[in-house]
């Protein structure tokens, strides 16, 4: 008789025995009384169940094992965390030793302020200021800061101790403890967290005493030599007006006896004396002149002018020089020329005429060229190039340098032959230089010399400006009659001068000697012109001249020119603004006068037959 089998294998069976059962279903199933029939009935759930406990303890283990190996990298990682915070706070240590090593040798007060304005941080330089050490402080407000602090400086320092505005710095004057004063420069500003929250102020008190004092030193040196330069210039025009008023009177006689008939003999010693004269003039300028380059007070004048006019008076002008010694004088000009420029005709002819004189004077045979050349043109500026050749005695190759050092000449016997200061040409070289240009010279000795300069110049838009001013350097003065003119002149020697000038050219005139008399009179009498000295007592020309201009009627509009012995821009820009129409230069050169005077008659009777 066979015995009947379980339905599950006897393998299976074994695996469910109590030696292999899990600890925990052991005690769950002898825990909820189960007896052996059932366990038999419920076997296979019984081992599913089994199974999966001991799943579970492999899972553990695993997870065991992983945490094991993450505890002791853990373990690691902190380790080196703390080696790392170690160095870290090592390095911290050192770099703030550092820090304070070096903010404790800073002269400059270092300091931070909390946010109610007390110190919260103070370098070793706060003893210095205040003889208190940096912790004494600490806590303290920075109002504190006072008892070292002029009284005027006061609000500054309540400023700073409650909460700045915006950055300041500050010179304040300062008294240490020790009682030594000076300055010092507070510089602060606030300082804002990542949140952008206010948290104090930082800043810096700098002790610039001896800065200051270097400061204070050059500024009253630089008064100091202000007034040097404006007692030299107040020289300079005094004794420029003290030596033009003799001169102006022998220039003026010389022309007047040389438009008499007189004899041959008596020709040559007035066209000698004409001469030195005129040289002498020449010299007072150019040493005039020279003072004021170099004090930096020369100005550049920008109006317009007509360039053929300009070239037409050199020519006419230096003609008759050329002539005198067998010379030929020729002016060239590109025919691209424009017809009107603007820029300082009063400066092109200064460097134009000296250095057309120079060759004239050192030429013997041959003649003087004046060449005029377009080097660039656009529609409203054009850059001219002035050649002056000349085959006169030269330069040697080794002096071509010493001719442009001031009170020099090529070589030591030229002064004594040929005359001059030597100062012609470095006055052209730095009034080219300030106008951004440079006089050039090339030369052979015994064959001649040649000088250059470019200039650049503003061009107008009118086709064309009636200038000329230029007449005969001998012209023959016709009569102006009918012409009334006032004189506002208060020398003596001016208006003898004047006088006798105006009655060779039959012109009718009263004479003033001061701008109150020049301004009372100009309303008693129907005059054509006005000739107005700028320097007189009582009333000067520029105050009498704003005087007339202020009338009504035709009177107010009566032309005035200024009498001047002065070239410089800043008078004829000053004769302008108080409306006077033009100038002319003491010492009086005839054809100036006659010309300007012939100009405005001639106007106003064109005009009036209009």
């Amino acid at each position: 008789m066979s015995t009947a089998q379980p339905d599950y294998d006897y393998h299976n069976y074994l695996r469910m025995t109590e030696l292999t059962m899990h600890r925990l279903l052991r005690r769950q199933l002898k825990k909820a009384g189960i007896d052996e029939a059932t366990r038999e009935q419920m076997k296979p759930f019984l081992e599913m169940v089994n199974e999966a406990y001991r799943g579970n303890d492999n899972d553990i283990k695993h997870l065991e094992n992983i945490i094991e190996k993450s505890s002791q990298e853990l373990f690691k990682a902190n380790q080196l965390l703390k080696e790392d915070v170690q160095q870290k706070t090592l390095e911290l240590d050192a770099a703030n030793k550092r820090y304070e090593t070096v903010a404790s040798n800073i002269k400059e007060i270092l300091f931070q302020l909390d946010q109610d304005g007390k110190f919260s941080y103070l370098n070793s330089a706060w003893t210095l200021l205040t003889g208190l050490e940096p912790e004494e402080s600490l806590g303290k407000s920075f109002a504190t800061i006072k008892s070292y602090i002029n009284e005027e400086h006061e609000i500054l320092i309540d400023s700073i101790a409650e909460g700045l505005k915006s950055e300041v710095s500050e010179v304040l004057k300062f008294k240490s403890y020790t009682g030594s004063e000076g300055w010092i420069e507070v510089s602060a500003k606030k300082v804002y967290n990542d949140q952008k929250e206010y948290t104090g102020i930082i800043g810096t008190l700098t002790n610039i005493t001896k800065i200051k004092e270097t400061e204070l030193a050059l500024k009253a040196a630089r008064d100091q030599a202000e007034k040097a330069s404006k007692a030299k210039d107040e020289f300079l025009s005094t004794m420029s007006h003290e030596i033009r008023t003799p001169l102006n009177a022998i220039v003026g006689i010389s022309n007047l006896l040389l438009m008499n008939d007189i004899l041959p003999d008596q020709m040559e010693n007035l066209e000698g004396l004409k001469f030195s004269s005129e040289h002498l003039l020449s010299l007072i300028n150019d040493i005039l002149d020279f003072s004021k380059i170099e004090s930096g007070k020369i100005e550049f004048d920008a109006s317009e002018f007509s360039i053929h006019d300009f070239l037409l008076g050199m020519r006419k002008n230096y003609s008759y020089s050329a002539e005198e010694k067998g010379l030929l004088f020729k002016v060239k000009k590109d025919e691209e020329l424009p017809e009107v420029l603007i820029g300082d005709i009063t400066r092109l002819s200064q460097v134009v005429s000296n250095l057309i004189g120079n060759a004239i004077k050192f030429t013997s045979e041959g003649g003087v060229i004046l060449d005029v050349e377009v080097m660039k043109k656009s529609k409203d500026k054009a850059t001219i190039k002035f050649e002056i050749k000349d085959t006169g005695i030269g330069i040697p190759e080794n002096k071509i340098d010493k001719i442009f050092e001031k009170f020099a000449q090529a070589e030591s016997n030229t002064t004594r032959e040929y005359g001059g200061t030597g100062l012609g040409l470095p006055i052209c070289q730095k009034l080219l230089d300030l106008q951004g240009s440079k006089l050039n010279v090339s030369s052979v000795q015994g064959q001649g010399s040649k000088f250059w300069f470019e200039l650049e110049f503003g061009i107008s838009e009118r086709f064309n400006l009636s200038t000329t001013k230029y007449i005969d350097l001998k012209p023959s003065f016709g009569a102006i009659n009918g012409m009334v003119v006032l004189v506002a002149e208060d020398n003596k020697m001016n208006i003898r001068v004047a006088r006798q000038f105006l009655d060779k050219w039959g012109v009718d005139f009263d004479i003033v000697l001061n701008g109150q008399e020049a301004v009372d009179q100009v309303t008693k009498r129907d005059y054509d012109l006005v000739l107005m000295d700028l320097q007189m007592p009582v009333m000067n020309g520029y105050d009498a001249t704003r005087n007339i201009r202020a009338m009504d009627g035709p009177v107010g509009d009566i032309p005035i020119l200024a009498l001047t012995a002065s070239t410089t821009i800043t008078v004829r820009k000053e004769a302008q603004s108080v409306g006077m129409n033009d100038y002319i230069m003491k010492p009086f050169n005839p054809k100036d006068l006659y010309q300007s005077l012939k100009y405005y008659y001639d106007k106003k009777t064109t005009l009036s037959s209009e």
